[in-house]
Formats: C-alpha cells, sequence, structure tokens
C-alpha cells in the first residue's frame, strides 16, 4: 500500500490545541483522530508520514507567505519537537505509530534525541550517492535524510536498507536520473504477534517535468521491496508492504506514480 505525506484534517483536532506560532505545516496529527486511536489491536499500527521541511530549505525566498519568525532555525527546532511529542502523547497504550519522515535534517540534534526521549529507535538515510558531485550537496552533517522511527517496546529491526535513487543513473545517456533523492527500507518484527511489516520512506524528485524520473525511482523502490519481501517470507512467514512518502505527485487518475501504484503500470507515451 501507498502513503502520501498530505494529510486532511480532522474534526478532533483544533489549530488552538497546537503551539503558538506554528508553521503552516500542516502536520500528520490531523490526520490522527482521538476515535482511532483509541482502538486497541494486536493487528493495527498507524503510519505517519511527513515531509517535515528542512532547515536548509526553509527561506523567505521560497516561502513567501510564512512570517519571518516562523522561518528561524530557533523557532523550528523548539516546535518539531513539541509535534512529535503531542503525536506520541496521541497513541499511548494504544495503536502503536511508526513514523516516516522526509527532508530531516539536524537529525542528531533535534529528531534522534527526540525519539530516543519518546522510546522509540530510529533509522535513517542520507540524501545523496558517493557519486555525487561535492558542489552539490552540503556537507554531511546538514543533509537532509529520509528515517524510519517505531517504538523499541514494541518492534524488533531486522534489517535495514537506504537506497541510494541514483543507481538509476548508470550511464552518461541516464544522467537526467541524477537527483540526489533517497529512500529508506525497514524490516520490522511485531512482538506482540510475531509479524514482520516492510516500511518504506521515500522521497522522490520534486520537479513536475519529469515525471519518467519519478516513474523509474518508485518502480525502483517497489522492485526493492519485493526483493526484501520475498526474503522475509522464503522464512515461511508473512510480510506485510506499506510505502510512505513524499511522491511529490498528485493522485489523480493519469498522473505516473499514482497509476503505478494503483495499477502497477504507468502510461509510457504520457510519461516521458
Amino acid at each position: 500500500s501507498s502513503s502520501s505525506s498530505s494529510s486532511s484534517s480532522s474534526s478532533s483536532s483544533s489549530s488552538s490545541s497546537w503551539p503558538s506560532e506554528t508553521l503552516p505545516l500542516t502536520p500528520p496529527l490531523d490526520s490522527l483522530s482521538e476515535h482511532e486511536l483509541t482502538e486497541h489491536s494486536s493487528n493495527k499500527i498507524t503510519l505517519v508520514t511527513w515531509n517535515c521541511l528542512a532547515f536548509s530549505y526553509c527561506t523567505p525566498a521560497s516561502h513567501p507567505g510564512a512570517s519571518p519568525p516562523s522561518l528561524k532555525p530557533s523557532h523550528r527546532s523548539s516546535l518539531l519537537p513539541q509535534i512529535l511529542k503531542r503525536l506520541d502523547n496521541m497513541s499511548k497504550n494504544s495503536i502503536p505509530t511508526i513514523y516516516c519522515l522526509q527532508e530531516v535534517d539536524r537529525y542528531s540534534e533535534i529528531y534522534s534525541a527526540t525519539f530516543s526521549s519518546m522510546g522509540y529507535t530510529c533509522a535513517s538515510g542520507l540524501r545523496g550517492s558517493p557519486s555525487s558531485p561535492s558542489s552539490s550537496l552540503p556537507p554531511s552533517p546538514l543533509r537532509d535524510r529520509c528515517i524510519i522511527s517505531w517504538p523499541t517496546s514494541t518492534f524488533t529491526l531486522l534489517k535495514s536498507l537506504p537506497l541510494d535513487l541514483d543507481t538509476l543513473s548508470t550511464s552518461p545517456n541516464l544522467k537526467s536520473f541524477r537527483r540526489n533523492n533517497v529512500a529508506l527500507i525497514v524490516a520490522l518484527k511485531d512482538n506482540r504477534s510475531g509479524k514482520i511489516f516492510l516500511v518504506c520512506c521515500a522521497h522522490v524528485y520534486w520537479n513536475p517535468k519529469f515525471e519518467d524520473v519519478k516513474v523509474c525511482q518508485v518502480k525502483y523502490i517497489v522492485m526493492r521491496c519485493k526483493i526484501l519481501a520475498e526474503e522475509f517470507r522464503s522464512d515461511g512467514g508473512g510480510v506485510e508492504v506499506i510505502v510512505g512518502g513524499d511522491f511529490n505527485s498528485l493522485p489523480v487518475e493519469n498522473g505516473g506514480v499514482y497509476s503505478f501504484f494503483k495499477e502497477g503500470k504507468a502510461d509510457a507515451v504520457r510519461v516521458r
């Protein structure tokens, strides 16, 4: 199954309950109603997928509608942990939550520290391959990444697999596929039921003029999920596969990425 990074509002959430002067991030909290999160089941999980907006992209030029104070790193550094902790408080003693976050920078400073204090374990996939030109990305500590986080007491990590989507640019004729995008797959064993969840967090290319790149990136991600799922199915157990992320695509019938997820194929004449 697939998830997008956008979320719809829920009647159980209100803006007044958020910290003051919040950024207009439309966080995934809006899609998690209190009713949904009070339903106990050992066969269910909640997945939160959210593009957190990397600090390096959070500028007045790229966000002209935002108030300048809300774009300050100091403001966002205090706000992001509050949002994550509120999500955690909503899901206590109910359905466990797995987080798929994109555009995560200041990873150790904010995200890793916050999730650790909440009793979660994180895996990450850093954006940018070893073959990327040195001038195309900031130094590693400032580079954004995809992360997946899960409650340590509920899940056991079996495998973590970062995916460098530049792998698709295997020849000079495919230079358009070198976009420094990344995905991450983790295999988690549910300690309650023994079921294995294969969870993928992906961030595909943004430019709407390159839908062929997006479709090929998604196809590669799904192929790698399938290979890993077959590895664990060979042990005789079932595997649940969940793909979440920011696909920079609209859920429309003629959309290449949407069509691929829905039907397993895309129109090669239109997607070019």
